[in-house]
């Protein structure tokens, strides 16, 4: 959590600065105010399978919780629109001269990117127990699903219809 603290003091210093970060500087950044925490919170209860070495191994930032990050950050700010330290989108847009909508395809190609490492780091073989990193894939996952259709962790009221539909109204297994 200091981890995260000192990124978002990172983030209120660019704003107070009206400093616009690189894209290697947001990134850097924006894997710890993404899903990269709740990576290392969500293994704690994990006793069987969550020994110290495995909190060792997420520490040292692994490419398949790097890119869960990275997919977490980019989703969350296309969604968003972070505006208040510009975000992707206007990081891309600033620092390359793209257009709006070339920014938005690049940040796409990113997001398939980290999909194709989390995918890639599945399959190949880890001294991690595979638990760990399927729960890496979910959490990625769940953050996929919050802001498919816009921000539904802010504005819970999008994913209304499919908890209804999960939990109230479930197609009914035979």
């Amino acid at each position: 959590f200091k981890y995260l603290a000192r990124a978002y003091e990172l983030e209120t210093k660019w704003v107070e600065d009206g400093y616009a970060p690189t894209m290697e500087e947001y990134f850097s950044n924006g894997i710890a105010t993404s899903t990269g925490t709740l990576l290392l919170a969500s293994f704690a209860g994990m006793e069987k399978f969550a020994k110290v070495d495995a909190f060792d191994w997420l520490q040292a930032n692994p490419r398949i919780a790097v890119a869960s990050s990275i997919v977490g950050r980019l989703i969350n700010d296309l969604a968003s629109k972070r505006g208040h330290i510009g975000g992707a989108l206007e990081c891309y847009m600033k620092e390359f001269s793209l257009s709006k909508q070339d920014a938005i395809d690049e940040i796409y190609r990113r997001i398939d990117d980290g999909w194709k490492d989390i995918n890639e780091e599945i399959l190949r073989p880890t001294t991690v127990s595979m638990h760990l990193l399927v729960r890496i894939l979910n959490i990625t996952r769940s953050v996929d699903a919050l802001y498919q259709d816009g921000e539904a962790f802010t504005h819970q009221q999008i994913l209304k219809d499919e908890m209804e539909l999960l939990y109230l109204n479930p197609i009914p297994v035979y």
